[in-house]
């Protein structure tokens, strides 16, 4: 149904991605990602179209497909999820995943930000971001213009979702607590 593909973008990033591609419009790609490591699907990533250098089809009788196929895993298109620009994945993301990941390559391609999506305007989004220890830190604001790369519904995202979740509940639980110490 989907091609497994490996997408070269090597003036941005010289490790090749590996996926099934889901969707292609004009600018973008949605693909979901394969850890040919751990031989497993692990969520999916929005390219952009105008920085793929090389796309290599796998032939349908690879080793990655036959053994995900042995694994019963097979790619799956994300419900509600728009890729016809980037503030419309963005938004439907923010209705579907609890955290996604922005990367922009041509600026850093060391470095990405993790966080929920707060605010929108024409050129610019804001963004929630929440650090590697799960607490939520800053609001920024990003260029749509710089965008390389959104990943979601990962391994590391769901991670720190839930431990964000986590701490929020020990916190309300601290209160809580602290609460019923007064009144005792």
């Amino acid at each position: 149904m989907f091609d497994l593909v490996q997408i070269n973008r090597e003036t941005i990033d010289e490790n090749p991605l590996e996926g099934f591609l889901i969707e292609r419009t004009k600018d973008l790609l949605l693909l979901n990602l394969v850890n040919p490591d751990v031989i497993c699907l692990n969520g999916y990533s929005v390219i952009r179209r105008h920085d793929v250098r090389k796309l290599k089809v796998r032939r349908k009788d690879s080793f990655l497909i036959r053994a995900l196929n042995l694994k019963k895993l097979s790619p799956s298109k994300p419900r509600g999820i728009s890729i016809a620009s980037w503030p419309d994945l963005l938004v439907s993301l923010n209705r579907q995943f609890p955290l996604f990941t922005i990367h922009q390559e041509w600026l850093d391609s060391d470095v990405c930000y993790v966080g929920r999506f707060a605010t929108r305007s024409a050129t610019t989004f804001g963004m929630k971001e929440i650090d590697p220890d799960a607490r939520w830190t800053r609001s920024r604001s990003y260029k749509y213009k710089d965008l390389t790369r959104v990943d979601f519904g990962g391994g590391y995202e769901d991670a720190l979702a839930l431990l964000a979740a986590a701490s929020v509940k020990r916190k309300k639980a601290q209160v809580r607590g602290i609460r019923s110490a007064r009144i005792s």
